[in-house]
C-alpha cells in the first residue's frame, strides 16, 4: 500500500471518528427539523408566543387590529397560516386584537324608540336601558343619550335613553 492510500484512510477515520464523537457528545441534529404552525386565533398573546417557542418557530407581533370577534389582547391573525411546515426558529408574525372596533353614538334626539333602535343596530349599538321623563317634547320622543351623541362608544356597547312621557299635566 502507497503512503497516500495510507494518509487518506487515516483522514477518512478521523474523519468519521470525530462526526461520532460530536454525535455522542452532542445529540442535537446538525440539520434543524420542522414545526407545524398551530391554530393560534383568540389565543392570548402571551400564551400564543410561549406554544410557539415550545415547537422552536418565534413568534413576532407585527400589528394591533380591532377585531369584533376577538378579546382584547389575543390573536387576531397569523402569518403564516396554521398547518404551515416550516423550519425550526422560523418566525410567525402575530396581529392582536385591540377588540371590537369604536364607533360613534349617533343622535338620536326627537326620533321615536323603534327608530333609535334601528338607528343604533345600523350604527352597531345596542339599546340599553329605558327611562321616561316630562317633557317640553312630543310623547315618546327621545330627549337624552348616555353616552350623548357623538361620543367613542366599542362597538356591541349599550346606549341608554329617556323618553319623553309629554308635558307633565297636558301643559305645553
Amino acid at each position: 500500500m502507497s503512503l497516500r492510500w495510507v494518509a487518506a484512510l487515516a483522514v477518512t477515520i478521523a474523519v468519521i471518528g470525530g462526526l461520532l464523537a460530536t454525535w455522542l457528545l452532542y445529540p442535537a441534529p446538525i440539520l434543524p427539523g420542522n414545526a407545524e404552525v398551530p391554530p393560534l386565533r383568540a389565543i392570548p398573546a402571551a400564551q400564543a408566543v410561549a406554544d410557539l417557542a415550545a415547537l422552536g418557530l418565534r413568534g413576532r407581533i407585527t400589528a394591533e387590529v380591532p377585531d369584533p370577534m376577538v378579546n382584547a389582547g389575543a390573536v387576531s391573525w397569523q402569518s403564516p397560516a396554521p398547518y404551515t411546515m416550516l423550519p425550526e426558529s422560523s418566525v410567525v408574525e402575530l396581529g392582536i386584537s385591540t377588540g371590537p372596533p369604536m364607533v360613534v353614538v349617533p343622535d338620536l334626539l326627537d326620533y321615536d324608540l323603534n327608530t333609535a333602535q334601528l338607528v343604533l343596530e345600523a350604527a352597531g349599538l345596542v339599546m340599553g336601558s329605558i327611562d321616561s321623563a316630562w317633557s317640553r317634547q312630543p310623547r315618546g320622543s327621545i330627549t337624552l343619550t348616555r353616552p350623548e351623541a357623538r361620543a367613542a362608544r366599542r362597538a356591541g356597547g349599550t346606549v341608554d335613553v329617556t323618553v319623553s312621557r309629554g308635558p307633565q299635566g297636558g301643559l305645553p
